[in-house]
C-alpha cells in the first residue's frame, strides 16, 4: 500500500528555476559584477524591464483569453483584477505561445532573486499557462498527452499524489454516517442500494427552477459573507457577487470570473447538470464559491496600494493559483464553521469524497497503469450520486481533455487533502492564522507549506 504522509501533505517540488541551478549561478554573479553602472541606474533599468515585463505577459493573458472566448472555449483567465495595459485583440495560440516563451525567458534572465516573491507565482502561471495551451492544441490535433511527470508539475506546481485508500474510506463512512440521518432505508454494503438512496434524496431536495435557485443562494450567502470576514479580518462589504446563467457542457456547475469591474459567478444550467441542482448543493455554493473572489479581493487591494505587482492579479486555468483557490473554498466551512444545514453538510461531504476519488483514479490509470475500466469500477462505490455513465464521462474526459485532466484529476482532490492535513495537524487558533495567510496573497504549492510551516514555527 502506498504511504502518505500523515502531517502536512508534501507537495512535491519541481526542477529549480534556471537561475537557481548551479551551473548558472556563476554566471549570473559575473553578470552582476560586470555591470559597473552606477547601482541607483541599474535598480532603475530593472525596475523598467520588471514593468515592461508584466505589461507584455498580462498582454498575452487576455489577448488569448479573448481568442479562446471568441472560439467558444474555456476562459484561460479567471481571475484578472486589473485592466490591460493596451487594448485587448483576440489572439491564436500559434502567435501568442512565441512571446510568452520569450516572457518566460526574461523572468529566467532577470532572476527570481532581483524581484518581489510574487513573481514566483507569476512564473509559475505564465509556466502553466504555456503547458497547458501547447497541451491542448496537442491532444485536440491527435497527438499523445504529457507523462504525468511533465504536466502536473508544470500546470498544477506539483507532482501528481492521492489519498490514501483507507482514508478514502473513512471519508466514505463519515458521508454515510450523516445520509442515514436523512434515509435510513439504505444498505451501505449494497452499491445498489446505497446509490438508490442517493438517487431518491436528490429527486426529493432537487430546486427545479433558476430563480429558486438565486433566491436560496441569497439567502445564504449574505450571512456567510459576514462570517467569512470576520474570521480572515478583512472587509468584504463591497464584495458583491453577480451571478449569471449559462449552459455548457463542461463538468462545472459554477464558475467564478474575476473581472476589474465585476465578479461574476456562472451557474451552469446545462441538462446534465439540472439534477445535481439540490438544497444542499446550493447551500454548500453559497460558502465554497464566494470564496474564491477573496483572494482576488486581497491581492486588488494590495495592486492599488502599489504593494505588489500586477502580475499577481492575473490567473490563468488551470494553474498553480487554481490549487490555492481550490484549496481554500474546499475547506472554508471546515476551517469556520458556519451554519450549515444537514442538507448542506451531507453535499459537502458527497464533494469531497468525488473529488478525492477522481484524483485517486487519475493516479492510478498515470501512474499505476490501472485501465480505465477498473478505475470506472472503483468510483461507483465512492461517487453515489453519479450514474455509471456520467463516471465514465468523467474518466473519458480526464483522459483526454487537459483541463478536466488537471482539475478533476489533480487540483480538487489535492488542494483538499493538503488544506484537511494542516488542520488535523493545528490548532483552532493556528488554522485561523494559517487561512487568513493563504487568503492573502498568491501563492505556488511550495510556496503555501512554506507559509504553513513558518507559522507553525511562530507559534
Amino acid at each position: 500500500m502506498r504511504e502518505r504522509d500523515i502531517n502536512i501533505t508534501p507537495v512535491g517540488g519541481i526542477r529549480p528555476p534556471l537561475y537557481l541551478q548551479q551551473e548558472n549561478l556563476l554566471g549570473i554573479s559575473g553578470q552582476l559584477q560586470r555591470d559597473r553602472r552606477p547601482r541607483a541606474k541599474r535598480e532603475l533599468l530593472k525596475d523598467l524591464e520588471v514593468v515592461r515585463l508584466s505589461d507584455d505577459i498580462v498582454q498575452d493573458y487576455c489577448d488569448l483569453n479573448a481568442w479562446r472566448i471568441q472560439e467558444g472555449m474555456t476562459p484561460l483567465l479567471d481571475v484578472m483584477v486589473v485592466k490591460p495595459p493596451a487594448q485587448v485583440k483576440p489572439i491564436p495560440p500559434k502567435v501568442v505561445l512565441r512571446t510568452m516563451h520569450q516572457n518566460y525567458e526574461r523572468i529566467e534572465n532577470l532572476g527570481l532573486h532581483n524581484v518581489s516573491s510574487e513573481w514566483e507565482v507569476g512564473r509559475a502561471n505564465l509556466l502553466a499557462a504555456i503547458t497547458f495551451q501547447e497541451e491542448e492544441t496537442r491532444v485536440m490535433g491527435g497527438g499523445k498527452p504529457l507523462p504525468a511527470s511533465k504536466f502536473f508539475p508544470k500546470v498544477v506546481g506539483k507532482e501528481l499524489g492521492y489519498t490514501d485508500r483507507d482514508e478514502l474510506l473513512e471519508l466514505r463512512e463519515d458521508l454515510f454516517r450523516l445520509f442515514k440521518s436523512e434515509i435510513s432505508y439504505f444498505d451501505e454494503s449494497w452499491l445498489s442500494s446505497t446509490r438508490t438512496a442517493f438517487h431518491v434524496f436528490q429527486q426529493y431536495t432537487k430546486i427545479d427552477s433558476q430563480e429558486k435557485i438565486e433566491r436560496i443562494f441569497n439567502s445564504y450567502y449574505q450571512p456567510f459573507k459576514s462570517d467569512l470576514a470576520n474570521f480572515i479580518g478583512i472587509d468584504l462589504t463591497d464584495l458583491d457577487v453577480n451571478l449569471k446563467w449559462t449552459e455548457s457542457p463542461e463538468f462545472f456547475m459554477m464558475l467564478e470570473q474575476v473581472t476589474p469591474n465585476e465578479n461574476i459567478l456562472e451557474a451552469n444550467w446545462h441538462r446534465k447538470h439540472r439534477k445535481h441542482w439540490t438544497r444542499g448543493r446550493i447551500d454548500y455554493y453559497t460558502k465554497h464559491e464566494p470564496t474564491h473572489f477573496v483572494l482576488p479581493h486581497s491581492i486588488k487591494l494590495a495592486i492599488e496600494r502599489g504593494e505588489i505587482d500586477k502580475i499577481a492579479g492575473f490567473f490563468p486555468m488551470p494553474s498553480p493559483s487554481s490549487f490555492q483557490m481550490e484549496g481554500l473554498a474546499q475547506t472554508v466551512t471546515d476551517y469556520i464553521h458556519p451554519p450549515v444545514t444537514t442538507f448542506g453538510q451531507i453535499a459537502a461531504k458527497v464533494y469531497r469524497l468525488e473529488k478525492r476519488a477522481l484524483n485517486n483514479a487519475m493516479y492510478d490509470m498515470e501512474i499505476d497503469g490501472i485501465p480505465p475500466q477498473s478505475a470506472i469500477l472503483s468510483l461507483r462505490s465512492f461517487m453515489p450520486t453519479q450514474t455509471t455513465a456520467e463516471i465514465e464521462q468523467k474518466v473519458e474526459a480526464m483522459r483526454k481533455k487537459p483541463f478536466d485532466r488537471a482539475f478533476l484529476g489533480s487540483i480538487y482532490g489535492e488542494s483538499d487533502g493538503f488544506m484537511m492535513s494542516i488542520k488535523k495537524a493545528t490548532t483552532p487558533s493556528q488554522q485561523q492564522e494559517i487561512f487568513r495567510s493563504l487568503s492573502a496573497k498568491p501563492m505556488t504549492p511550495q510556496q503555501m507549506e512554506v507559509t504553513v510551516r513558518e507559522k507553525l514555527k511562530v507559534a
